[in-house]
């Protein structure tokens, strides 16, 4: 065999042995991006999960939003009304305390007036007491003018006449 034989044939295989080492290289890269893109489609399904589970949440904390500001503007309304509420009851206050007022005052001026009266009727009573006093005074003086007029005209009848 010949040198240059024998070069030829190292030289091929060393070719051969390159592309196989070259092949190789290419099927493991492809094993690794095939790998890859099995562990992206995983990562993808997993993400797109997640998104949905995102979305999920999103619509339920937009819900539970909702419901709060629902419940909050109902809290409002509520307070509001309870703030009315309690300007009619103080207003009612105010007026019971009005009316307190005129009645005790109603009732002083009535105290008053019967305190007027019963002295108006004490001091009549006073009068119809003076007045019997007087009428039986008179009526005694007008029976002892009768008894005198009388006797008077027993003494002397002929001025009667």
């Amino acid at each position: 065999m010949s040198t240059g034989l024998i070069i030829a044939i190292v030289v091929i295989a060393v070719v051969l042995l390159a592309v196989l080492l070259f092949l190789g290289q290419r099927q493991k890269q492809q094993k690794e991006d095939q790998r890859r893109r099995v562990a992206a489609t995983g990562h993808r399904e997993e993400a797109q999960g997640q998104a949905q589970l995102a979305e999920h949440k999103e619509a339920e904390a937009s819900q539970v939003g909702e419901q709060a500001r629902n419940r909050r503007e109902s809290a409002q309304q509520a307070d509001q009304e309870t703030r009315q509420q309690e300007k009619v009851a103080e207003e009612a206050a105010e007026e019971a305390r009005r009316q307190q007022q005129k009645a005790e005052e109603a009732a002083q001026e009535a105290k008053r007036r019967g305190e007027a009266a019963e002295r108006e009727r004490s001091a009549a009573d006073e009068l119809d007491q003076d007045a019997a006093s007087r009428s039986s005074e008179a009526t005694r003086v007008r029976e002892d003018a009768e008894e005198r007029k009388r006797r008077a005209d027993e003494l002397d009848p002929d001025q009667n006449r």
